[in-house]
């Protein structure tokens, strides 16, 4: 009607009409579910073809009619597409869509060349104008589908995703979809990557035609020759969508996945820069044609998976028709500009294709940081962070709120305000802390003690004598040490507490001189600290005192001797450290640590080993710092050692600021003990999140990573020794009155068996931890391990994507196993293991070196009177784990073999 010049001009018609159309479908999104938002559309998609098809058949020539139709059709063939591709979101989880767009937007290309076909039939047929009542037919069936698969799968994920978002994210409802694109980085970098790409696609596009009028002047066989090529498009985008698509996604990831289709149009627009003729035109529009509508699509589809459900109903819609149709008004607007009133020639359009090609690959490394981000926040729950505040108390809003928080029944702000005010010295606070003097929580007392003796100012002198006596000994050490620097620092304020009635008391006074002989050098002039701690130590070893209170004594004289920092006093730690009382002995044990007395290392070591010790002993010898790691390395290292001892060394280890305590650590990843190794990661994995400066080997971390799922898979190819059948037959031969039964002891050895899978697979989540993101990996081990299918999904798409190449291949087939038969089928297929037959597994599990599973399978063999594996046990006799010794001798004698 009116000739293709007037195209522009239509492209800006629809990026306008597009604006003004998401307003109103956004109002109606932000009310309806996903189902009925999909219906409501669809029928009203069928009224205005209806309504069209009215006019056009009574031949109504208005000019603005053919505007409005044309105008129409670019909106619904986005918004359909749109609600096609959201509702496929919650119809899959992001592993399956990975798998399954790439097929699933197969049936969108093969509707694009059936549709085609169908035209060409029916238009001579049935007349151009009647085909909109076909198109309602098939909306009419589009209907019934939506129907079905929301009832299938789609509702539940939709609410479910909902409910979690809500929970989680804490999303606005109220948000409008074009704050919601701008507030979101991921988001904003679709919208400009399909900016870019369309308007590239409309400058393609009038490149394609220009040059194909200019070489082909027949009107018939440019028609044909259009045919030809966009049907051989189709065809192509079918190929490369079944074959290449999902292939694509699985192996590179999405956003690589993004780079083949400017890579393509960017080979072919150089081509037209050099050579604009027509296969450089053919070129670029077979790049641009085959790419995009194929594995373009469905990456670009994938990028809104880990987009929180309320936001994505919105934006995706915004930016697949507001964006979308913009970029069209846009490309028309260039064209305009570039060739009517620039001159541009057909091959110089080439430079803007070229420039706008290398924004959008520029835009796609962004965009999968982000992509990588939502993931990490998709399995993440939120948690809530205090930041760190700077008081400025001379502005009196902030003083005011200071005095409010102080004035709070919260005991936790009261103590957080406090702990603000640490360097904070003002006198106007004096009257607030004396009120908290009275407070009930012993927490706040002390903090406002400690306040009040740092700066001064406060006048508490009774209520200081009253917290003498409390059962609290901090909140008494700091009474005493007010009165102390009340009285002008006069020793005799504090040793008139040592013979006080109650023997806390006293004990409080010996701890507050031995604080203040350590930080007061005028203090240790006017005292014999050496002849206070011996005169005090004869007082208590009369035996007229109770057993409790010459206990007290003996562990506050221990601390006495680690606080005061005098070097006279460190051979009474000898006896201190070989008491009888748990309580003295720990008390010993801070003492050395917080003195670092070399010479008692041993006697640390061994409290190591003891339960009721072995805290204190860490604690102890993480004081010592570098000076003591190269002892604790030699000690692990010992096989002679305790193991209790070696079992305490890598927690140690774990408190120790230093790189060597790293090295040492990642040293100790290949030990066959796998409670040690386990313990290594463990403390690796402390030592990452509590010490930001220190490094960690990635090579030494992922041969760790190599090692443990190899050890994973060997351990996985025991559980083929399971045969139901079999099973079911050894437990009936083996009679009802059986001590335990096969039954039970093949469910003890599967338990075992899982139960080293299980914890397999968390060394090598701790150790990627050490590589990536800690918090990061927590939360995708986590969801691995959640009952909920889409958040397994979202954790395995973001590792997909995090993960290198190399670690990749090995893990997320791993965790993507479904069943134990999946397992053992990838140790063949990953690292060539030979499967053994049921028979066979149980005499390697004989053969391991794992003593557990050598016992849970030496009572099986028993139990099932497995008299093949007799060789096999016999050999374990002499084997150093006395539950492997008993065990055999149980099963020699379930077995009637006479020792």
């Amino acid at each position: 009607e009116f000739g293709p010049e007037q195209l522009p001009y239509a492209f800006v018609l629809v990026a306008l009409t597009a604006g003004a159309f998401i307003f109103i479908y956004t109002r109606f999104e932000k009310k309806a579910r996903l189902n009925l938002l999909i219906a409501g559309t669809t029928i009203a998609s069928i009224t205005t073809m209806f309504v069209f098809w009215g006019a056009f058949h009574i031949n109504l020539n208005y000019g603005w009619l053919y505007y409005a139709f044309y105008i129409w059709v670019a909106i619904f063939g986005v918004i359909s597409a749109t609600q096609f591709w959201l509702l496929a979101n919650y119809v899959f989880n992001a592993r399956e869509a990975k798998r399954l767009f790439g097929f699933i937007g197969a049936g969108g290309i093969s509707g694009a060349i059936f549709g085609g076909y169908l035209t060409n039939f029916l238009a001579s047929w049935i007349g151009t104008v009647n085909l909109l009542v076909i198109s309602m037919a098939f909306m009419l069936i589009c209907l019934g589908l939506l129907r079905i698969i929301w009832r299938a799968s789609a509702r539940k994920n939709y609410m479910d995703r909902l409910e979690h978002q809500k929970r989680f994210s804490g999303s606005d409802d109220s948000q409008s979809p074009i704050r919601a694109v701008l507030n979101s980085p991921h988001l904003t970098y679709i919208s400009v990557i399909i900016l870019v790409s369309v308007i590239v696609a409309n400058l393609v596009d009038y490149q394609f035609n220009s040059i194909a009028s200019e070489y082909i002047a027949d009107e018939d066989r440019l028609t044909a020759f259009f045919g030809f090529w966009f049907s051989n498009l189709s065809i192509a985008s079918l190929i490369i969508q079944l074959f290449v698509t999902s292939r694509a996604l699985s192996i590179m990831g999405v956003t690589p996945s993004l780079l083949f289709l400017p890579l393509g149009i960017l080979i072919g627009a150089a081509a037209m820069l050099f050579n604009p003729a027509l296969w450089s035109a053919i070129l670029i529009k077979v790049s641009d044609g085959a790419f995009k509508q194929s594995i373009n699509k469905a990456s670009v589809e994938l990028l809104f998976m880990p987009v929180p459900a309320q936001v994505k109903n919105r934006a995706k819609a915004f930016i697949d028709v507001f964006i979308d149709n913009l970029a069209t008004g846009a490309g028309g607007l260039l064209l305009i500009l570039m060739t009517i009133l620039l001159g541009f020639t057909v091959s110089r359009i080439s430079i803007l294709v070229i420039a706008l090609t290398v924004i959008w690959i520029y835009m796609i490394f962004k965009v999968r940081r982000e992509y990588l981000h939502l993931f990490a926040r998709a399995i993440t729950r939120r948690n809530i962070d205090l930041e760190s505040q700077t008081l400025n108390l001379q502005d009196s809003s902030i003083f005011e709120s200071v005095i409010r928080a102080l004035e709070s029944n919260n005991n936790r702000q009261v103590l957080y305000i406090l702990n603000l005010l640490g360097d904070v010295k003002d006198e106007r606070l004096g009257p607030y802390y004396k009120k908290l003097i009275d407070h009930p929580s012993d927490d706040v007392r002390l903090a406002v003690l400690k306040l009040i003796c740092e700066h001064g100012g406060v006048e508490i002198t009774e209520q200081a004598k009253k917290m003498t006596v409390t059962p609290n000994q901090e909140i008494q050490i700091e009474s005493m040490r007010y009165l102390y620097l009340k009285s002008g620092n006069e020793p005799d304020s504090l040793t008139g507490y040592l013979n006080h009635d109650k023997y806390h008391v006293q004990a409080a006074a010996m701890m507050t001189i031995a604080e203040e002989y350590k930080r007061n050098k005028q203090f240790r002039k006017k005292f014999d600290i050496v002849e206070l701690f011996e005169s005090r130590l004869d007082v208590y070893r009369h035996s007229s005192f109770d057993i409790k209170t010459r206990e007290l004594m003996r562990a506050t004289g221990a601390k006495f001797i680690g606080t005061a920092g005098e070097k006279r006093l460190h051979p009474y730690l000898k006896r201190l450290l070989q008491d009888n009382s748990p309580v003295v002995v720990r008390a010993a044990i801070w003492a050395v640590g917080e003195a670092r007395c070399t010479e008692y290392l041993p006697d640390l070591l061994t409290n190591l080993g003891k339960f009721k010790t072995r805290k204190a002993a860490r604690e102890a010898l993480a004081n010592f710092g570098e000076d003591v790691i190269h002892r604790l390395a030699k000690t692990l290292a010992d096989e002679n050692t305790n193991r209790e001892i070696r079992l305490a060394i890598p927690r140690t280890l774990s408190m120790i600021d230093s790189q060597e305590s790293v090295n040492v650590l990642l040293g100790n990843l290949s030990l066959e003990d796998l409670q040690l190794r386990h313990l290594a990661v463990k403390s690796l994995n402390r030592l990452r999140n509590r010490f930001k400066s220190l490094k960690f080997d990635r090579k030494s971390i992922f041969n760790a990573i190599s090692d443990e799922i190899n050890y994973y898979y060997r351990v996985t190819i025991f559980l083929s020794y399971r045969d139901d059948a079999s099973a079911s037959k050894v437990e009936d031969s083996a009679g009802f009155f059986a001590p335990y039964g096969p039954e039970k002891a093949h469910l003890l050895l599967e338990k075992a068996l899982k139960e080293r899978l299980s914890f397999s697979l968390e060394r090598v989540f701790r150790l990627l931890g050490l590589v990536y993101s800690s918090r990061d990996i927590f939360n995708a081990y986590n969801s691995i391990n959640s009952d909920k299918k889409y958040l397994r999904a979202n954790a395995v798409e973001f590792l997909d994507n995090l993960l290198d190449p190399g670690l990749r291949k090995y893990i997320i087939p791993t965790v993507e196993a479904a069943t134990t038969r999946d397992l053992i089928l990838l140790s063949e297929k990953l690292f060539g293991m030979k499967i053994p037959a049921p028979d066979e597994s149980i005499k390697l599990i004989l053969q391991c070196k794992d003593n557990w599973l050598k016992t849970c399978a030496i009572f099986l063999a028993a139990e099932s009177k497995r008299d093949d594996t007799v060789i096999f046990i016999d050999k374990l006799k002499e084997n150093p784990d006395p539950v492997v010794r008993e065990t055999v001798d149980y099963a020699l004698n379930r077995l009637n073999i006479h020792k």
